[in-house]
């Protein structure tokens, strides 16, 4: 809950970022990548964690956008 409000929570999509820093041996940084929810009374995010690994050498999964 935001403010006076019960939240109503959307789904909005797969988001991802990029690590900051290469994995060791390569020139790839690990890629993470996020269900997006936001409130559609208030517009607050959400993002949950997914339990995928992938690095930038990969290609964008799940027709992902930055986060």
């Amino acid at each position: 809950m935001v403010g006076d409000h019960e939240c109503e929570w959307v789904y909005g999509g797969v988001k991802f970022e990029d690590g900051d820093f290469p994995l060791p041996g390569t020139g790839a940084a690990r890629r993470y990548y996020f269900d997006w929810f936001y409130c559609k009374k208030c517009l607050a995010i959400s993002l949950k964690r997914l339990n995928i690994y992938a690095t930038t050498y990969d290609p964008v999964l799940y027709n992902a956008t930055p986060k």
